[in-house]
């Protein structure tokens, strides 16, 4: 696929992400997913894994924050790879940490994306800021 194909199954993937179930996960991932996240507050280790690890993070993501969207602010691709710059926003429904129920988070976050026939098969997530 083309850069164009490409970069518009990342938006049609961002379109399911906003729809707050795990679709976003199953229709845009390949089972043979590498998945990053670099280090951050709550997880200074950082996380990583391939589709299971990735989808299970995802799902413990959206219990605690049932509402939850996602912009891209820029891109960029070349080949392969896509990058984004997103902005994420959640309500939390759990307490969890210096958060309580009903507090509004932001975070910025780079993501690099490699995909093969369509899905996803490398994403490398660079969180930047959080905020309240």
């Amino acid at each position: 696929m083309g850069i164009v194909e490409n970069k518009e199954a990342l938006y049609r993937c961002i379109e399911l992400f906003n729809e707050c179930t795990l679709e976003w996960v199953d229709t845009c991932y390949s089972k043979e997913l590498i998945w990053n996240e670099m280090p951050t507050q709550s997880f200074p280790k950082g996380r990583s894994g391939g589709f299971n690890e990735f989808r299970n993070t995802a799902g413990q993501k959206l219990r605690i924050f049932p509402n939850q969207t996602l912009s891209v602010k820029k891109s960029v691709a070349e080949g392969d790879y896509v990058v984004f710059e997103q902005e994420w926003k959640g309500i939390v429904a759990i307490a969890m940490g210096n958060y309580k129920i009903g507090d509004n988070i932001y975070m910025k976050i780079v993501t690099f994306f490699k995909l093969k026939n369509g899905l996803i098969i490398e994403h490398t997530d660079y969180p930047i800021s959080i905020t309240q």
